[in-house]
């Protein structure tokens, strides 16, 4: 809100970008200036009723100063210096007279504030493509990498050198090879491992009832239980 007021307020394009004092400005800081102000006071962003002047005013004062030709003329008519930009440097004379022709130029349409902040917001999209592709290249293609010097080994100590060549390295190779190559004496001290004879299997069914059971538990209940069982008991004896 108050951005508003300042920039309607204020006397020169100098003024309204935030500037303290007339005097020449580079182009980096006058476009600096010129999107942080425009973000604040833009009609779409700020509800002032004045934005859309104040917005209009940051741009015609942007557009005329971005231009370094511009803005010493400006400079010049601001602070009443007699200065002038340089004139652009005579060419040499030729051996065929240059023709003059005259053509008339059809007059410019001045460009809104849209326009003009529409157009910041492209060259700030390619310059930063710009860098990105420059920081990309830099990474890639590091010339300074062919005059670094190499790389000094590592250096360890003693105590480290020593307890690596004292971890038993070579015994354990031994061991390994025995291991993958064993010959017949090594088999030899191998003490044989006794196996077990075939174990009978126990019979785990009911002859008298003709069933069978998975295990022994079962069988043993069936005969205490069962009342098939009981039965058959009694048929027998009788």
């Amino acid at each position: 809100m108050a951005e508003v007021q300042r920039i309607l307020k204020s006397r020169t394009h100098y003024h309204v970008l935030g500037f303290d004092s007339v005097h020449y400005v580079e182009l980096s800081a006058v476009r600096r200036q010129y999107k942080a102000l425009a973000r604040q006071v833009h009609p779409d962003k700020c509800p002032h009723k004045d934005a859309e002047d104040a917005f209009k005013r940051l741009s015609v004062a942007y557009e005329c100063l971005s231009d370094e030709a511009l803005q010493h003329e400006y400079l010049a008519k601001t602070s009443g210096s007699k200065k002038r930009p340089r004139p652009p440097q005579a060419r040499p004379p030729t051996s065929k007279p240059e023709t003059t022709t005259t053509t008339k130029q059809r007059p410019r349409k001045p460009r809104t504030a849209a326009d003009i902040y529409a157009d910041f917001l492209k060259e700030e999209e390619r310059q930063a493509e710009l860098d990105f592709l420059k920081r990309g290249f830099e990474r890639t293609f590091d010339d300074t990498r062919a005059s670094r010097p190499p790389s000094p080994p590592p250096v360890h100590s003693d105590d480290f050198v020593a307890d690596i060549l004292s971890s038993g390295l070579e015994s354990k190779q031994a061991k390994w090879a025995q291991f993958a190559n064993p010959t017949s004496s090594h088999l030899s001290n191998i003490p044989s491992v006794p196996t077990a004879g075939p174990q009978k299997e126990v019979p785990k069914c009911c002859l008298l009832c003709r069933r069978k059971f998975p295990s022994l538990a079962q069988l043993a209940r069936h005969q205490a239980e069962s009342k098939l069982h009981a039965a058959n008991m009694a048929k027998q004896k009788e």
